[in-house]
């Protein structure tokens, strides 16, 4: 229970999380949390705590314990969920590749455990300015309809899981792009020109004269 409500916390901000737990001195002891959900929830918050200024300084003596005797067993856990990549993405991943990018799929981040959709490279020709500057790297993430939930007027947004990995993939820097399903769908069955226009608004990409590979 703790552990979903650190995750829950940290869904809504660091700040939440920061406001309950700042003086608590009593944590579940790491054998308590056995299940692999429990776990990987955990994990997530850990990952917000430790990229807070504000949070990693404030840290309990007993939420540094559970951190650090849940370490190993909450980053197994976290790195044990292994998602195929999906047809989306493939076809994303295809059309970049084509662009002249290079494309790496499925990519773990070692600092977080993330599995990372698609890794560009940094240093391409086609990035734009601001991608050079990121420390970790260039993503794109293909979110299919599980990564949104619906709200009550009909709107689509980001779940939980998938508003920390954004928010913890930006904060280790990189520089993050997402291709939400609706918009690939859009572009999916028409002229290959036009998929490759918008990758190339969404990535924000320098011009180039190569062509279009077939």
């Amino acid at each position: 229970a703790v552990a979903n409500l650190m995750w829950a916390l940290a869904v809504l901000d660091d700040k939440s999380l920061f406001v309950v737990f700042k003086d608590c001195e009593s944590f579940p002891a790491s054998q308590d949390l056995t299940s692999d959900e429990e776990l990987s929830q955990l994990h997530q918050a850990c990952i917000t705590i430790n990229l807070s200024t504000e949070l990693a300084s404030r840290k309990s003596a007993s939420l540094l314990a559970l951190m650090s005797e849940t370490s190993v067993a909450r980053n197994q856990a976290f790195r044990s969920v292994h998602s195929r990549p999906s047809g989306m993405q493939e076809q994303v991943a295809r059309t970049l590749s084509s662009m002249g990018l290079d494309v790496r799929e499925e990519v773990t981040d070692e600092a977080s455990g993330y599995s990372l959709d698609i890794v560009l490279d940094k240093t391409s020709p086609l990035a734009p300015a601001h991608v050079g500057k990121s420390t970790a790297g260039w993503a794109v993430e293909v979110d299919g309809p599980s990564h949104f939930v619906k709200s009550s007027d009909g709107g689509l947004h980001c779940n939980g899981g998938t508003l920390l990995k954004q928010r913890h993939l930006a904060g280790l820097g990189y520089a993050l792009v997402s291709v939400p399903f609706w918009e690939w769908n859009a572009v999916e069955k028409k002229r290959p020109e036009e998929r490759v226009r918008y990758l190339s608004e969404k990535l924000e990409l320098r011009p180039s004269s190569r062509k279009l590979a077939p």
